[in-house]
């Protein structure tokens, strides 16, 4: 410890010599008191390098120490502690090698005490203060921790801006890492007087409620358009707890836009465009032979359909400088010729950009960008815009019954999906939604910027799907949406802390290049909002919650087997359901024989090259998935051709033999006058598959305590979970 002071005393006096700043006096006293508390709270090894920086966090100061190894770059160890001895966060990094799908040697409630137990050590007294979120849902291969997670509990409400988050090494029962998030300045009302459930519901259908939408999902360029009932507000709109009120949780304020960051972004967007890079980019000998057939423009019909329309700023001394032909990405048969122009020059002072999309087949205009710069032009910044929002607009709809009146009329602006908007900023954007038989389609729309310093539209987009609608004539209507949205997804009383964000757009600002800085006002509320582990969407016929594909929403659930309580196999067959390893239906037959296709769709989760189907394979019954399983066997070899057959048992012997397969022991078990094994009855093993059963013993894969294995007899449901789960298991 005296050697690290030493260090530390003389890194603070060279800090001292180059930054001779107030804020660093006593750093070496802090310092080393910080390091005292953070030894006496964890074990850190002394063979590690020693870096640490230091913020001002509300007030304090907060340290951030690393300790890593520099050689070897195989741990390290980080933690980040507040002046007071408060660990606000814990990262421990060891590296160790991934041995493949595995049932984890620390089970979760064992995890659950190590975490609590350290909980405890660091911040005593907290665990009464929080409550966890039970993990209900299914685990993953892929996690290497069990995870846990504690929220702040106000007189019995949870308060979800504080809690504690805390990772557990599923192998090593290690904390990997600990986040701690906590507000020591903030008031909870108390929730006397205040609404309850029911009439909370009452306003949220009053001053929130649902709209009537159609939403899309792109799969292999087919469009698939369904309707649903969704919340017409984010949780940035809330129901007031005491007086049932609609009000505004989260405030957004633009202090300052530059035109610089704006042009970067423009011109960046320009050459991106024209380079194809948000499209298939067709080969010129691709684009040729397309241009050749009647249906498409060629590249200067393009051009003249650009040059003469006079509502795009494209002079006659602007050349053409980037074209693309390019395959709109959703559709089999629509393209999109991407053209950009400019004049800029070496030497000259001032230029301009512009860029262009348009329908390769129709010519419409779908995209414009226009963009000037001027070396003389130092004041941009400071210019008072000329027009207010409400001017702007009704420039921006003028522009836009020239531009393209057919679509346009078929728009509606809605102020949900403009947001809050400055009355008086030098760039105003306009959102004008698609609306089909009168339901409004978010995903298409018409974007439009006007420049309310020089009095001109700078950028549009035009996004217009030619796909099918159906109708909402049968739609289960508003009613029954609610009784879905409430029963479904549900509100929640909450305490919540409002942020009040200032967004400073201007390099000159106090952040340059956007970046938010949240100033927060302490001060919690008591409110009801919506459950958000689920999505917000209703199946406007079937009243289901429904993902954003349009697909059911499940809550993916372990399954649970109601036969299995007098099986030997019961605690494997439920912690293999918890990793999705699972078998058909609600009855596990835990007796029965297995046939080949069960065997392989309750095997296959469990190996490490398998990763499909979607639709689970305990699901699937058409000959299609089981041709896509098999057919992977078979390219593994897991099993031959020959030895395809679906609806047979399989033989204790043959189960072995693939899963030694799927291990790739395949070409070690064949020598088999190399191999013994202690069974009774090794004489009935088949001829070359001894070395199988021996390699399997071995791995626990099967209980090699017992006399006898009986190769010839039926392998039940029961003993095969028991074989996976020993596969998982084994070291």
């Amino acid at each position: 410890m005296k050697k690290v002071t030493v260090f530390i005393l003389a890194l603070a006096m060279f800090i001292g010599v180059l930054f001779p700043t107030a804020g660093l006096a006593g750093i070496d006293e802090d310092l080393e008191k910080v390091l005292v508390m953070a030894r006496q709270k964890f074990d850190i090894p002394q063979d590690l390098e020693f870096t640490y920086s230091v913020y001002t966090r509300d007030g304090k100061q907060l340290w951030n120490l690393r300790w890593y190894d520099k050689e070897k770059n195989d741990k390290s160890l980080d933690i980040s502690i507040m002046e007071d001895g408060t660990v606000v966060s814990y990262y421990q990094y060891k590296w160790k090698e991934y041995k493949g799908k595995r049932i984890p040697l620390i089970s979760e409630e064992e995890a659950r005490i190590k975490a609590e137990e350290f909980i405890e050590r660091i911040n005593p007294g907290i665990l009464k203060k929080v409550q966890r979120i039970d993990n209900k849902y299914s685990y993953s291969f892929g996690n290497t921790t069990h995870y846990f997670r504690y929220v702040r509990m106000e007189n019995g409400i949870p308060y979800y801006n504080d809690f504690i988050q805390i990772n557990v090494d599923n192998t090593t029962g290690e904390i990997n890492s600990y986040q701690f998030e906590w507000s020591n300045n903030v008031k909870f009302p108390e929730p006397k007087n205040i609404i309850n459930m029911e009439k909370a519901q009452e306003a949220y259908i009053r001053d929130l409620g649902l709209d009537l939408v159609y939403m899309h999902y792109i799969d292999n360029e087919e469009i698939k358009i369904f309707p649903v009932y969704t919340p017409i507000y984010s949780n940035d709109y809330v129901i007031d707890a005491f007086t049932g009120e609609k009000i505004k949780l989260n405030e957004n304020i633009v202090i300052t836009f530059d035109e610089r960051l704006y042009g970067n972004t423009v011109e960046k967007a320009m050459l991106q465009d024209a380079a194809g890079e948000n499209g298939i980019v067709l080969s010129p000998e691709e684009v040729a032979a397309i241009e050749q057939g009647a249906k498409f423009l060629t590249q200067k019909e393009a051009e003249k359909v650009v040059r003469n329309n006079t509502l795009l700023e494209v002079s006659d001394d602007m050349r053409l400088g980037y074209s693309s032909f390019t395959k709109v990405y959703y559709s089999d048969d629509e393209y999109r010729w991407n053209l950009s122009f400019t004049n800029k020059e070496e030497g000259r002072d001032s230029y301009d950009y512009a860029r262009v999309v348009l329908d390769a087949e129709t010519g419409e205009i779908l995209g414009y960008s226009k963009y000037s710069w001027s070396a003389s032009d130092t004041t941009t910044v400071e210019k008072e815009p000329v027009y207010n929002r409400e001017q702007a607009r009704q420039k921006v709809e003028e522009y836009l019954n020239k531009l393209n009146p057919e679509k346009f009329s078929k728009t509606e602006y809605m102020e949900r999906y403009n947001g809050t908007a400055v009355d008086k900023t030098r760039y105003q954007k306009f959102i004008y939604t698609r609306k089909v038989f009168d339901v409004p389609f978010p995903g298409n729309d018409i974007i439009i910027t006007y420049d309310c310093v020089e009095g001109k539209v700078i950028e549009f987009s035009i996004t217009w799907f030619n796909a099918f609608f159906p109708s909402v004539r049968n739609a289960i209507g508003f009613e029954k949406a609610y009784d879905s949205l409430f029963d479904e997804i549900g509100l929640e009383l909450q305490y919540y802390r409002p942020m009040y964000f200032q967004i400073y757009l201007s390099p000159d600002a106090k952040i340059s290049g956007g970046v938010a800085t949240p100033e927060v006002k302490y001060e919690a509320k008591l409110v009801y909002l919506l459950k958000t582990d689920k999505p917000w969407y209703i199946d406007a016929f079937t009243g289901s919650v429904v993902n954003y594909d349009g697909s059911v929403y499940e809550t993916k659930l372990p399954v649970q087997y109601q036969d299995i309580e007098d099986s030997y196999a019961k605690e494997e067959i439920e912690i293999l359901a918890r990793y999705g390893i699972s078998l058909k239906g609600d009855k596990f037959y835990p007796k029965s024989n297995i046939t080949q296709w069960d065997f392989f769709s309750y095997l296959a989760p469990a190996l490490d090259n398998y990763y499909g189907p979607i639709i689970p394979l305990r699901e699937a019954t058409d000959d299609k998935s089981k041709n896509e399983l098999y057919n992977f066997l078979t390219r593994e070899g897991i099993i031959t051709e020959e030895e395809w057959s679906p609806e047979s048992n399989v033989t204790r012997e043959d189960a072995v033999k693939y899963i030694i397969r799927a291990l790739k022991y395949e070409n070690i078990a064949k020598f088999s006058h190399i191999f013994k094994v202690g069974f009774k009855d090794q004489g009935e093993i088949s001829e070359g598959l001894l070395g199988h059963v021996a390699i399997a013993s071995g791995l626990n894969i099967i209980n090699g305590k017992t006399e006898r294995f009986r190769p010839k007899d039926f392998l039940t449901r029961e003993e095969t979970a028991v074989m996976i789960y020993n596969l998982l298991k084994r070291d």
